[in-house]
């Protein structure tokens, strides 16, 4: 159980962190964030990865804790890499430029 608590700190301090980058703001907030609150997202994000690493240190103790933070932060950022992944599609900024080759008639 604590392991699957864990996890989801993990999950969601990468979320944060995710956040509070200007790349994945309008995939994830739907628009650009004001600086302060990306950079609440950012300490949240960071505080909560802490969170993740005290709570294994004492449920595991320091050395089987430290193992186990790392495969938590590993299922947490594959998660929010994959949901980035998946949400992002049609969405990327790239598609939404205007293509500079011409296409027939336009010279």
């Amino acid at each position: 159980m604590i392991d699957l608590f864990a996890t989801l700190l993990a999950l969601c301090g990468f979320a944060l962190l995710s956040i509070s980058m200007p790349r994945h703001q309008a995939d994830m907030a739907g628009g650009k964030l004001a600086p302060a609150a990306s950079r609440r997202a950012r300490v949240g994000g960071y505080a909560l990865l802490f969170a993740v690493l005290v709570l294994d240190g004492f449920a595991f103790g320091a050395a089987y804790g430290a193992i186990a933070w790392f495969g938590h932060l590993s299922i947490g950022a594959w998660s929010v890499v994959a949901w980035l992944c998946v949400c992002g599609r049609g969405t990327n900024s790239a598609s939404k430029k205007k293509s500079t080759t011409p296409t027939r008639g336009e010279n």
